[in-house]
């Protein structure tokens, strides 16, 4: 690891120390270990500075150059969340492809040829920054695709992935048809094969518990299937060595059918290394085990040294190894019958309970011993401390034993009869809901959870998202929250959710806007993460992504509020919203069908026109409304930009947060706004914007920038 580190920061001149110092140590006084130790840092240094070379000098030529061809394999090809499709070109540097056709599949040898664009920059208060977990993952940029060419298949790990994956598509159907519940469906997935969308409601609460690692293919569910296969064979009478053969081929049988990811492979390589000594006849050392296992795994991808998958599974298991002999050296004098009562004379039912509180105990020991380990990465990486997990996990392990089991015999008797299969699987959607049902029951104890949070920049204030694909997303931390729009589901999922939840805040009322998933998207997210109270929504017949969040409200009981103008709706104290206008009976452009909004908030006026061009501007000013703001959030069809001076000034606002992109000012325009003592405050150099009011100002900050502008009363 040493060596890694020495590479990735160019700490040269203290890596040929450490090297040096370790020959002396080694060849003066001879002792080979220091040997070892210097070659391994030596090597690793060589090796992963052979991939960050490999990783710049393909940034470079995806920076240099506004069309380029690439030819490699294709490593991955259908994983969800932030690295879908990855692509290895020949020089060993890594790209994320977008746009890529859906019938290529992994390891086929590609010439692409694309447009290279960079990661979106960090412009809103995110826990994560995207381009920053690109380059650690040791990928180079991203590509989209517009060309590609087959040229064979390529040989070795991508190749086997290739298959394992088309394993893994016909597996997640195989173990659940048959189960009527699409939610447990998805956890039966999760728990097999480890396919889960982290926002889908059905892991909410597995994740205020500390329980997500059931969902996780690891180390654990490696162990679980070594265990399962190992009491078949011991059923089967079956000899040692060929026990122990059938275990290990078991584990890599379950690494290949999960897709061959790296902590199933990491997982599989550690149960290895210890069956092996038993093979060998030696006796195991768990510490020397793990090590080798972390060698051989950083050997073959140094970045993950960076990752958290890798730093959970050997911290923990590092963890377990030195402190749950320990304690379980505390709790077991306290596990026995009467010490005075000889073993040989214990009755069936004495045998039997102290064998189950014995392996209750060890369950637990491991279970505590395991959430110490995790605990500071979980609150450092994802802001949760969950000290309920040292006991929930416990009992969803024997879940997820339970569901592997049942999905393996699904297997086994579908091979005899397909139909047969159906009732196990049926059992398996149950299993799950339990399993859920647990998990919503431990969440809900006192001081079950809590999020590791700090104060939101926008703390009693307005956040206006900066989302890309002209989505929009503004959220009011006043009282229990107020989100008007929510963006893409994606950009939600990416942006807006993680903001909210690394401080805390959360939302009881949602406003929707616009008719369209680049507004709506987030909006039926939410439901499933927060308990809302009232939606307002356009009154227009729905869309596919109003009917959407119109059913999922109703599921969940929420308030369903049709916008008619002139209508009020209190929020919160000092906080409520009047609708100027709803769009109905609009001819027009889409955009012009969307809700003006104006909100009032402790005696600041903002206006909300959001995409609404010349059409909506001059049905206003025929009605003879009010529009009056103190602040104008516009979209890029507004007057601003199309120069429909008579609306501009009907509203009089001081300050203008413009969009982004925003189309260009003309300078006349631009004198004439500062002649007419108007702001403007863009998105394009700001990033997201706040909103902060005080006694007499209302100060608007650039997350990207950090600039300032006051507003006085």
């Amino acid at each position: 690891m040493g060596g890694i580190l020495a590479a990735e920061l160019a700490l040269w001149p203290l890596l040929v120390g450490a090297i040096v110092g370790s020959l002396y140590q080694g060849l003066y006084r001879r002792q080979p270990v220091w040997v070892m130790a210097a070659l391994t840092l030596l090597t690793s240094a060589l090796l992963h500075q052979s991939r960050v070379r490999a990783r710049a000098d393909l940034a470079a030529v995806l920076a240099s150059q506004g069309h380029v061809t690439l030819t490699g394999t294709l490593v991955e090809s259908n994983r969800t969340g932030l690295l879908p499709r990855l692509f290895r070109t020949d020089q060993g540097g890594l790209v994320r492809l977008h746009g890529l056709p859906e019938d290529l599949r992994t390891g086929q040898r590609l010439t692409l040829s694309g447009q290279p664009f960079q990661a979106r920059e960090k412009r809103n208060p995110t826990g994560w920054d995207p381009e920053q977990t690109l380059w650690k993952k040791g990928l180079a940029g991203s590509l989209f695709v517009t060309g590609a060419t087959p040229q064979g298949w390529s040989r070795g790990l991508p190749r086997l992935r290739g298959w394992a994956e088309a394993w893994r598509a016909h597996l997640a159907t195989r173990v659940t048809t048959g189960i009527s519940s699409p939610t447990a469906a998805e956890v039966v997935r999760a728990v097999i094969l480890g396919e889960k969308t982290a926002s889908s409601e059905a892991f909410q609460d597995f994740r205020k518990t500390g329980t997500m690692h059931i969902f996780a293919v690891s180390g654990l569910h490696v162990g679980l299937v070594a265990l399962l296969v190992y009491g078949v064979g011991r059923f089967l009478r079956l000899p040692p060595r060929a026990l122990l053969l059938t275990v290990l081929a078991a584990m890599f049988g379950y690494a290949f059918i999960t897709g061959l990811r790296p902590p199933a492979l990491r997982a599989a390589l550690m149960g290895a290394l210890l069956l092996g000594r038993f093979l060998l006849l030696r006796r195991p050392a768990a510490f020397n085990n793990l090590c080798a296992a972390a060698l051989v795994v950083l050997a073959c991808d140094s970045f993950q040294l960076w990752q958290p998958g890798f730093q959970f599974s050997f911290l923990v298991v590092l963890v377990i190894l030195l402190l749950e002999p320990f304690l379980w050296q505390r709790v077991e004098p306290h596990l026995g019958h009467d010490p005075y009562l000889p073993r040989p004379l214990w009755s069936p039912w004495q045998k039997i309970s102290s064998q189950a509180r014995s392996q209750a105990a060890k369950m637990f020991t491991v279970s505590l011993t395991a959430w110490g380990g995790s605990a500071p990465l979980s609150a450092l990486y994802f802001g949760w401390f969950t000290p309920v997990a040292a006991l929930a996990s416990a009992f969803m392990v024997l879940f997820a034993f339970a569901i592997l089991a049942g999905a393996f015999l699904s297997l086994a008797v579908g091979l005899l009869h397909p139909s047969a299969a159906l009732p196990i699987n049926a059992l398996n959607g149950h299993l799950a809901d339990w399993a859920r049902s647990s998990a919503t029951g431990f969440s809900r104890l006192p001081g079950a959870w809590t999020r590791v949070t700090s104060p939101a920049p926008w703390q009693n204030g307005l956040c206006l998202f900066d989302l890309p694909y002209e989505g929009t997303a503004s959220h009011l931390a006043i009282g229990g929250g107020i989100l008007i729009d929510g963006g893409r589901a994606a950009d939600f999922q990416w942006i807006v959710q993680p903001a909210l939840e690394a401080s805390s805040l959360s939302c009881d009322s949602l406003i929707a806007s616009h008719n369209d998933a680049n507004h709506l998207g987030g909006l039926t997210a939410s439901l499933a993460i927060w308990p809302i109270r009232q939606i307002l929504h356009p009154p227009e017949p729905p869309s596919y992504e109003l009917a959407n969040l119109q059913q999922a409200a109703r599921n969940q009981g929420t308030r369903l509020l049709p916008a008619r103008a002139k209508q009020w709706l209190p929020l919160a104290k000092d906080v409520s919203c009047e609708v100027l206008a709803t769009g109905t009976g609009s001819p027009g452009r889409a955009d012009d069908r969307s809700l003006i909004l104006r909100l009032h908030w402790q005696g600041w006026r903002l206006l909300f026109t959001h995409e609404a061009g010349y059409e909506t501007e001059s049905r206003l000013l025929a009605a003879g409304l009010d529009l009056s703001a103190d602040v104008w959030i516009c979209g890029a069809q507004s007057a601003l930009f199309t120069g429909h001076d008579a609306f501009l000034a009907h509203l009089g606002p001081r300050l203008i947060i413009t969009p982004r992109p925003a189309p260009p000012l003309s300078p006349s325009r631009q004198k004439w706004l500062q002649q007419s003592g108007i702001t403007l405050f863009g998105k394009q150099e700001h990033g997201a914007i706040f909103l902060l009011p005080s006694a007499n100002t209302l100060t608007a900050r650039g997350y990207l920038s950090g600039e300032e502008f006051t507003l006085p009363r």
